[in-house]
C-alpha cells in the first residue's frame, strides 16, 4: 500500500514537470530584457570569428584603403570599397593584366555596390588597429549585438504574445546562418543596413496605430540611413509592404499614403545608385533587375527555393552553387526539396494565418525579403533578412503547437508533429551548436587558398617571371593570389596568367614555339565561378582577341550555344624562355611544375577534383 501510495503521489508530478518546464520556458522568454541576454549569448556564440583574420575581399579592402594601392586597376577609395568591376573597359584590362580577373572577363562587367557607411567603418579600424584583425571582427560582433536588440524591439512590437517575441528572437540570433553573416569582416555591410533600417519598421507601425508624426518622419530616415550600409535595407522595405497589406487597418488609399515616404526613399535611393554607377550587370551570377529583369526573374526561379529551404532548414544554400562539382546528382533533387519544404510551410502555417494576421505579415514579408537576395548567388551569409520572418514563422508555429493552440489537434496529425519535433531539433537545439562552427568556418576558403598560394614561388626571382597557371580548380584559386600577395607585400611574379580552370579536362596542343591552344571539354564559361564576369547573354566572338602584356587569347572556336570552346594563347617569347613559369593543379592542396609539350604534340590534363580540393 505505501508504494501504491508513493507511485500515486510522484504520477502526477512526473506528468505535470513537462508544462512547468513550459511555463518556465514562457516566463523566461516574456521576460523585458530578454533582448540583452539573448543578444549577448549570440555574441558570445560566435566570438570564434575573432581568430579568422581577413579572407578574400578583406584583403581587397585593404588595398583600397592605401594611398598607394599597388595594382593597376585599383585606387584609394575610402568610402567606396565595394567598387569591384567598374564597368570601365580600362580599368577591368587593368585587372584583367594584373591577374585579378579571368582572360574572359566582359571588358563592360559591372559589379559596384553603394555603401559609403560600411566602408567608413572599414577605413575606420584601419586607422585605429590596422594590425589587429580580431578587432575588426569585435567590431563586426558589435554590430551583430545591436541587431539583434533592434531585432528584438521589432518582434515585441508585432507579436501579441511575448514570450512568442522571445522565442523568435532567440532563434534569429542563435540560427547556425547567422555564422558566415557576422565571422566575415567584408559583410558587415549587411549587419550595418539592418541594424540601421528596422526601426523603420517600428516606426511604421507606430505611426499607423497611434499617427505618432515624429514616427512618421523618423522612419523614412532610418530606411535612408539604411542604404547607406548598404542594398540589404531592401529587405525591410519588403516587411514594410507586407505590413501595410497585412496588419494595417486604413483604407487602401491611406495605406498607400502611409507607405509612400518609404517608396520615395527606395526611388530616391535606385536614381543615385545608378547615376552614380553603381550595380550589377554583364555577370553570370548577380541579376540586377534593373539591367537584366529576364536574367534576374530565371534567378528567382532557380534560387528562391534554395534560399528558403537554407532559412527553414538544410542543407545551407552556400552549397548550391558547388553542387555540379562535388555532386552533380544533388542540384535538382535539393531544388525539389527546397519546392517542398516551401509547400510545406504554408501547409504548416495555412490554419494559424486564418486565425492571426501576423502570421500573413511574417510570411509575406519572409517571401518578398528573399526576392532581392536572388540577386547574388545563394549564400547563408545572405539570409538575415529572411531568416528576421522566417524565425518568426517557426516561432509562431512551435508555440502554437506548444501551446496547443494549433488548430485541428496537432497530436492527431503525425506530419504535424514531426513538424514540430524536426524544426525543433533543427533550430532550438542544433542551431547554437553549429553556430560558433559557421563563424569560425570562413576560414576555411582562405585556408585553401593560402594552402595553394604556398605552392607557388615566392623567391626573388619569380618578380621577373609571369606565372601561367594552366587549371586553377575555380576562379578564387587564381584571382586571389595577386590581392593576397600584394596585400601582405610578399614576392609576386610580374604577371599571373590563367589559361581555363579544372572545372573539366583540359587539352593542352603546343601549336608552335610560342603558342598553345587549349580546349577545354566542356567549353568555357561551364561552371558558375567562370560566369562572374562574363554572363551567356553578352557572349564572346569567334575571333575575338583579348591582348594582355606578353600574352593574347584568341577564340578559335565556339560552342553550339555560343561560348569560347577553344582558344589560342600566344605568349610573346617562346615557351621555354626562363621569363615563363608554367604550373597546373597537382593532388588536392596546390600547384606543381607543367610540362609544356613540344610544337605539334597536346597533353591531356585531367578536371580537379573538387571534393578533394574542398575536404581534403
Amino acid at each position: 500500500m505505501q508504494a501504491n501510495a508513493a507511485a500515486g503521489t510522484e504520477g502526477p508530478r512526473v506528468a505535470e514537470h513537462p508544462h512547468w518546464v513550459l511555463a518556465r520556458t514562457r516566463a523566461w522568454l516574456s521576460r523585458p530584457r530578454i533582448g540583452f541576454i539573448i543578444a549577448g549569448v549570440g555574441v558570445l556564440l560566435v566570438t570564434p570569428s575573432l581568430g579568422v583574420g581577413l579572407v578574400v575581399d578583406d584583403l581587397f579592402h585593404e588595398l583600397m584603403l592605401r594611398n598607394e594601392p599597388g595594382m593597376a586597376g585599383l585606387s584609394y577609395r575610402p568610402l567606396d570599397l565595394f567598387r569591384f568591376a567598374t564597368g570601365d573597359p580600362a580599368a577591368n584590362h587593368a585587372l584583367i593584366d594584373e591577374g585579378v580577373f579571368p582572360w574572359w572577363t566582359d571588358p563592360r562587367a559591372l559589379l559596384s555596390f553603394c555603401r559609403p557607411l560600411s566602408s567608413f567603418t572599414h577605413w575606420l579600424d584601419y586607422q585605429l588597429f590596422p594590425e589587429h584583425p580580431y578587432l575588426m571582427h569585435a567590431h563586426s560582433l558589435v554590430w551583430f549585438g545591436a541587431l539583434v536588440l533592434v531585432a528584438g524591439v521589432v518582434y515585441r512590437r508585432i507579436f501579441a504574445k511575448g514570450w512568442h517575441a522571445g522565442l523568435a528572437l532567440s532563434l534569429y540570433a542563435l540560427d547556425h546562418s547567422r555564422g558566415p553573416a557576422v565571422g566575415w569582416v567584408a559583410n558587415r555591410n549587411a549587419l550595418i543596413a539592418l541594424t540601421l533600417a528596422l526601426p523603420a519598421l517600428v516606426c511604421y507601425d507606430s505611426w499607423c496605430k497611434r499617427r505618432d508624426p515624429r514616427a512618421a518622419f523618423l522612419g523614412p530616415v532610418f530606411l535612408g540611413l539604411g542604404f547607406l550600409g548598404g542594398e540589404t535595407a531592401l529587405v525591410v522595405v519588403a516587411y514594410l509592404v507586407a505590413y501595410a497589406l497585412c496588419l494595417d487597418e486604413g483604407t487602401w488609399w491611406a495605406r498607400l499614403r502611409r507607405l509612400a515616404p518609404y517608396l520615395g526613399v527606395v526611388m530616391v535611393w535606385r536614381v543615385v545608385y545608378l547615376a552614380l554607377g553603381y550595380g550589377a550587370d554583364r555577370s553570370g551570377l548577380y541579376m540586377d533587375p534593373g539591367h537584366d529583369p529576364i536574367g534576374f526573374a530565371g534567378a528567382v526561379v532557380h534560387r528562391l527555393p534554395i534560399l528558403l529551404l537554407g532559412a527553414f532548414a538544410l542543407p545551407p544554400s552556400d552549397l548550391w552553387d558547388l553542387y555540379p562539382l562535388i555532386a552533380p546528382a544533388w542540384k535538382w533533387p535539393v531544388w525539389g526539396l527546397g519546392v517542398a519544404a516551401m509547400l510545406g510551410v504554408v501547409l504548416l502555417l495555412r490554419p494559424l494565418w486564418k486565425a492571426d494576421r501576423t502570421v500573413a505579415f511574417w510570411a509575406l514579408g519572409c517571401l518578398l525579403a528573399t526576392l532581392p537576395l536572388c540577386s547574388p548567388f545563394p549564400n547563408d551569409r545572405l539570409l538575415m533578412g529572411t531568416s528576421f520572418g522566417a524565425m518568426a514563422l517557426v516561432a509562431v508555429f512551435l508555440g502554437a503547437f506548444a501551446d496547443r493552440t494549433y488548430p485541428g489537434c496537432p497530436g492527431s496529425r503525425r506530419w504535424v508533429k514531426s513538424a514540430a519535433v524536426g524544426l525543433a531539433v533543427l533550430h532550438v537545439a542544433l542551431g547554437p551548436v553549429v553556430l560558433p562552427f559557421r563563424a569560425h568556418g570562413v576560414s576555411h576558403i582562405d585556408t585553401l587558398l593560402r594552402r595553394a598560394d604556398a605552392t607557388i614561388p615566392a623567391t626573388s626571382d619569380i618578380s621577373h617571371q609571369t606565372l601561367v597557371l594552366i587549371n586553377p580548380p575555380i576562379d578564387p584559386f587564381g584571382d586571389y593570389f595577386p590581392i593576397y600577395r600584394v596585400a601582405e607585400h610578399r614576392a609576386r611574379p610580374k604577371h599571373f596568367r590563367w589559361l581555363a580552370t579544372g572545372v573539366t579536362d583540359l587539352n593542352i596542343e603546343r601549336v608552335d614555339a610560342r603558342t598553345l591552344r587549349v580546349r577545354p571539354a566542356a567549353g568555357y564559361l561551364s561552371s558558375s565561378s567562370q560566369l562572374m564576369l562574363r554572363s551567356p547573354r553578352h557572349p564572346m566572338t569567334l575571333g575575338e582577341i583579348v591582348s594582355l602584356t606578353g600574352v593574347t587569347f584568341e577564340v578559335t572556336r565556339l560552342s553550339e550555344d555560343g561560348r569560347p570552346a577553344e582558344v589560342e594563347v600566344r605568349f610573346s617569347v617562346p615557351l621555354e624562355d626562363p621569363l615563363l613559369r608554367f604550373m597546373q593543379w597537382g593532388g588536392s592542396y596546390g600547384y606543381v611544375p607543367f610540362v609544356v609539350p613540344r610544337p605539334g604534340r597536346s597533353v591531356l590534363v585531367p578536371a580537379v577534383d573538387m571534393r578533394s580540393v574542398i575536404f581534403g
